[in-house]
């Protein structure tokens, strides 16, 4: 899906940034690796389980919040 691509490509870029502040030489560091390689098997594993599940992302989009008023005539 293409939120979850987004989003990864989200927590790709700071990581990136870090790597390249913190790390002498990221293109040959363990450590480099290893993080990119977690970030990957995290988005693999959160796609696997909403395939599984079948649930979609939430943006936000549609959804009014709730308000004080809203709970108030839940009480009524």
């Amino acid at each position: 899906m293409a939120i979850f691509s987004a989003g990864e490509a989200m927590a790709e870029a700071p990581m990136e940034e870090f790597l390249g502040r913190h790390v002498l030489d990221p293109a040959n560091s363990t450590f480099a690796q290893d993080l990119r390689e977690s970030m990957l098997i995290g988005y693999g594993t959160g796609n696997s389980r909403e395939n599984q599940q079948g649930n979609r992302p939430e943006t936000g989009r549609g959804r009014r919040p709730r308000t004080r008023k809203d709970a108030d005539s839940d009480q009524s």
